[in-house]
């Protein structure tokens, strides 16, 4: 709840200075160092969708599928290792799927 309530504040600042600027949430993405806490973080994803589904120009974009493998776990081979941050192979794979997204909504 504290996620979205902050996440509201800031669209608010956004909106009050740049109205018609497209505001963007980039779903937190699964990591083997977050995993414990995967859950909790889906659910904090799950209602800032929400609460964007309903704004205007607010966008969520989830890419976070792609860095699964086996098992539904994320897989290791796109990290570094402190099993957090993309290594250059996962934030390619970022990149590539954030770039399409990201243009289909400035296109709009």
């Amino acid at each position: 709840d504290q996620v979205l309530e902050l996440y509201k504040y800031v669209v608010k600042r956004i909106r009050m200075k740049f109205p018609e600027v497209p505001v963007v949430w980039l779903a937190v993405f699964p990591s083997e160092k977050r995993w414990v806490a995967w859950d909790r973080i889906r659910c904090v994803n799950s209602l800032v969708k929400e609460y964007n589904s309903h704004g205007y120009k607010m966008y969520y974009v989830d890419c976070g599928k792609k860095f699964l493998g086996k098992g539904g776990k994320p897989n290791s081979a796109l990290y570094r290792d402190d099993k957090l941050h993309f290594n250059e192979k996962g934030y390619a794979l970022w990149a590539k799927s954030f770039r399409k997204k990201f243009n289909q909504i400035v296109s709009k």
